[in-house]
């Protein structure tokens, strides 16, 4: 168990280290819906992940769920 938590440690994103944040797209209606976690981008090092996530998640609206984008 010590070697798996040393290598979790060490995993890290290099370029902008705890920068992640999640951004709610719920809908307001008071009822309980489903949700989606989105996760814009691939695999490159510098993606536009900020206007990505945005279209899925108003689409995702219009059909009944909630959706978060994770960045």
């Amino acid at each position: 168990m010590g070697q798996i938590a040393e290598k979790l440690r060490r995993i890290r994103d290099i370029c902008r280290p705890n920068r992640y944040r999640l951004k709610a797209y719920r809908i307001r209606d008071g009822k309980t819906h489903p949700f989606a976690l989105i996760c814009p981008g691939g695999c490159y090092r510098k993606v536009c992940s900020y206007v990505e996530g945005e279209p899925y998640a108003r689409a995702l609206n219009d059909l009944g769920y909630h959706a978060f984008v994770l960045y």
